[in-house]
């Protein structure tokens, strides 16, 4: 997916959670892009309580994002996928479930998109990556800490 066309689908997506009064914390690629270590991504990550699933779900479904995956659970972690097909083209949204390992973590307040945007902390973005050890999250790992002391 173009960055344009992600953003975009991240903006409407924002502007239909808040619209049901779903608070989602930007994790995943897009957080390390606002961490300082920029790279490309395909798909949209948030963090939600699990008792606003459900509603999140509803908002979303709004803006085209209607088919659901069964619920994965890597490392501990509840993940609800969602897609949105766009003439032929997939554009992915994964609900990371606030609960077990992520259940507490610590978030900032970004200004970006003419919006304040609430994204995973640092420590706390490092330590989800660390969680899923996958070779692309490793990597961020050593992005987002190059050149400080080990």
């Amino acid at each position: 997916m173009h960055a344009d066309t992600l953003i975009a689908t991240l903006v409407d997506v924002l502007d239909a959670l808040a619209a049901d009064g779903v608070h989602a914390t930007l994790v995943g690629g897009l957080a390390v892009a606002v961490h300082g270590a920029p790279r490309a991504t395909r798909d949209i990550d948030l963090l939600v309580d699990p008792q606003d699933l459900p509603r999140a779900l509803e908002a979303v479904a709004r803006v085209g994002f209607r088919h659901r995956a069964a619920p994965m659970h890597p490392s501990g972690v509840t993940i609800q996928r969602v897609t949105r097909i766009d003439d032929g083209q997939a554009h992915m949204l994964d609900f990371l479930l606030a609960s077990g390992p992520l259940a507490e973590l610590g978030t900032i307040d970004v200004a970006a998109f003419g919006r304040t945007l609430r994204v995973v902390d640092r420590a706390g973005l490092l330590r989800m990556k660390a969680m899923s050890g996958r070779l692309q999250d490793l990597a961020d790992i050593a992005r987002l800490t190059e050149g400080e002391p080990p």
